[in-house]
């Protein structure tokens, strides 16, 4: 017989919701107990969308898993009929609503990238942020030029010399025997996190593609990854997106957004490198940079190069590694096709991700809670990402074209 689904509650109502992880979790027979926002009826109305409602109404997934959910603008209603706590909001407030969730004895998921670069991270909101979400209520950022400036002045950040003393400094990288292993160190966590049940939604760590890339590298000395991303974003003054190009809101540009992930991917197969070059520029009005560049290091002598950008162009997604013994290749990354040359023979594989990638993330965390282990991106591992996002602003130079 199978197990009842836990009761999740889920903090935010955006397009990652509605479009995976709310279908994701019915698919699964997991409960819905609740849906938290800024707007309570946004909030309820996603809960009836889904057909999960108290009122028992049908929606777009039918009655199937329906649960007498309710929506709400109160965090703490979330926190009181919930077992698990998925965060789904704009990046700064992943961190509040998390700590939140885990000093009150939950479980948590949380999206990515945990903070990124957002301000003030590691605190816990005034009470009447945790009600209402006012922290992202318009009218609360900074004008874009005072932003800009606060964000990114020269000054703000350490130096080159000391910068690099502490970011190489011994027993922040793998040692030899587990460099391949996907092992991550870190030199800091967030404190009310460290102990609980928390993880990271780096949902391309359960992919069978790149599951198969790790285990063709296991053992082998790896030479160079490149990772190449090129897609157009330019919301306008009514997109309910434009958060995303706010750091104070989002944590950065387009190096935590889409960088994030492939930044997780990099450390999952390698192991935790060190910055050695970072560029940022065009920035968005209020301040997250649409292009950015880094360099990165590996004790063992790997090195990699990552360039993201939003910008006009044909969309590409490239992820090419050369080790010893041949190199591979996904191209896109998300295709699902491996391809190169393994010991001298000619590789060409296909193992499809799922339609929708938060089906086994969700999946995942469910059987972590129930069985007490680590899900598949526990909050450590997730941290690390985020000191080579704050690393790579730290260091940046500023780039005035398009690649």
């Amino acid at each position: 017989m199978p197990e009842p689904g836990l009761r999740w509650g889920i903090a935010g109502y955006g397009d990652i919701v509605r479009r995976k992880a709310l279908p994701a979790l019915l698919s699964l027979g997991e409960t819905v107990a609740c849906v938290w926002g800024r707007d309570a009826a946004r909030a309820q109305a996603t809960c009836e969308e889904f057909g999960v409602s108290r009122d028992g109404s049908s929606g777009a997934s039918g009655a199937s898993g329906a649960s007498g959910a309710f929506g709400t603008s109160d965090y703490t209603a979330l926190l009181d009929v919930a077992e698990v706590v998925y965060v789904a909001t704009p990046v700064a407030a992943h961190l509040p609503l998390a700590i939140a969730a885990a000093r009150a004895g939950l479980p948590v998921l949380v999206e990515k990238p945990l903070g990124g670069a957002a301000p003030a991270r590691g605190t816990v909101p005034e009470p009447s942020i945790l009600h209402t979400e006012a922290a992202h209520h318009r009218g609360t950022i900074p004008e874009p030029a005072a932003h800009a400036e606060a964000t990114y002045r020269r000054g703000t950040v350490p130096e080159p010399a000391a910068h690099a003393e502490v970011t190489y400094h011994r027993g922040t990288v793998p040692e030899p025997d587990d460099a391949h292993a996907g092992a991550v160190r870190h030199s800091g966590t967030v404190p009310e996190l460290a102990t609980a049940h928390a993880g990271v939604a780096y949902y391309r760590r359960l992919a069978p593609a790149l599951g198969r890339v790790r285990e063709i590298l296991r053992g082998r000395a790896v030479h160079h990854a490149t990772v190449e991303f090129r897609s157009h974003f330019d919301p306008g003054p009514d997109d309910p997106r434009l958060w995303r190009t706010d750091p104070a809101i989002s944590g950065g540009g387009v190096l935590a957004d889409i960088g994030s992930h492939r930044l997780d991917l990099l450390c999952w197969l390698l192991g935790e490198p060190v910055v050695t070059s970072a560029r940022t520029g065009l920035p968005f009005d209020l301040g997250a940079e649409r292009l950015a560049r880094m360099e990165l290091a590996w004790p063992l002598g790997a090195t990699a190069g990552l360039e993201a950008a939003w910008a006009p162009g044909a969309r590409h997604d490239r992820f090419h590694l050369s080790f010893e013994g041949g190199h591979l290749e996904l191209d896109p990354l998300d295709s699902g096709t491996v391809r190169g040359i393994v010991d001298g023979v000619a590789v060409e594989e296909f193992l499809p991700p799922p339609e929708n990638p938060h089906l086994p993330l969700m999946a995942d965390f469910a059987r972590s809670v129930r069985e007490g282990t680590d899900p598949v991106c526990p909050v450590r591992d997730a941290e690390v990402v985020d000191r080579l996002i704050a690393d790579a602003y730290a260091f940046a130079t500023r780039l005035e074209e398009l690649p």
